[in-house]
């Protein structure tokens, strides 16, 4: 679904991505970790368009120049970490951005894309947000309806820049089981998260990104590993499996030695 070969990316002069390769699968959830600074938003930018690049980017084996703003719209959708929105738009209204380059009234929008936006809504849990103006939600309930607009977008895969920001934790595990949902129903999912605990009980894989650089890439076990935690963050851990299967990172203080965390 999409494939990325020896990505780098830069602002003005300085490197921020260098030569990153990742493929990811049909339906599959991939995760990616990484400190502070270590490029996780930038690759995401450059992966949806935001962002100049050199290397190749292929959705569903096609360069991803060669695609139409609209054709590529119905392909990817973006999910960033925060959006402020202009104007007093209802959240219905922001959710309706999600059906532009699929409507030819502009924003007069035919009933089936209404009707599709409330589904939306409705599946993250903001169903009865509709009316009420975006800007006067709180960060968490901002970033649902993010994730309710790039739903009505339809696209094969979605793209989220750590959709837990703001959320409690209630919303936190409501989100984790609709990405898995989202997955179970063909979607292809590319996140990026702080949450070592969240890419176990989601992914089908993970990558570690340090100083732009691809530390390693595969199944989640394999990869989120208490080695691994002290090699990026300096932090010692240990790895818990619950009875029903579910691994979960429990940190046990930070050790004071070299760490890829940029500080």
């Amino acid at each position: 679904m999409l494939a990325l070969e020896n990505i780098q990316c830069a602002y003005g002069k300085k490197n921020v991505i260098h030569g990153i390769d990742l493929h990811v699968n049909k339906a599959e959830v991939v995760s990616i970790l990484g400190a502070n600074g270590s490029g996780k938003s930038t690759l995401l930018k450059a992966i949806v368009g935001l962002l100049p690049y050199t290397g190749s980017i292929r959705i569903q084996s096609t360069l991803v120049e060669k695609l139409k703003r609209v054709e590529r719209a119905a392909l990817i959708a973006y999910v960033p970490q925060m959006s402020s929105i202009p104007f007093d738009f209802s959240v219905l209204e922001v959710v309706l951005m999600g059906r532009f380059h699929t409507s030819s009234f502009g924003f007069n929008y035919a009933k089936e894309d209404v009707a599709w936006a409330h589904r939306c809504l409705e599946k993250v849990g903001m169903g009865a947000f509709s009316k009420q103006a975006y800007k006067n939600l709180s960060g968490g309930e901002r970033q649902l309806v993010l994730i309710a607009r790039a739903l009505a977008q339809q696209s094969s895969i979605i793209v989220m820049d750590e959709p837990v920001t703001g959320l409690d934790l209630g919303n936190q595990m409501h989100l984790l089981d609709l990405i898995s949902t989202l997955a179970q129903e063909g979607y292809t999912i590319l996140q990026t998260t702080h949450y070592p605990d969240h890419a176990l009980r989601v992914s089908h894989k993970v990558a570690w990104i340090a100083h732009g650089k691809l530390l390693a890439y595969g199944e989640p076990q394999e990869v989120v590993t208490v080695e691994r935690i002290l090699e990026v963050y300096g932090v010692a851990s240990e790895m818990l499996k619950h009875e029903s299967g579910v691994h979960h990172l429990f940190p046990l203080g930070f050790l004071h030695k070299e760490c890829l965390c940029g500080s």
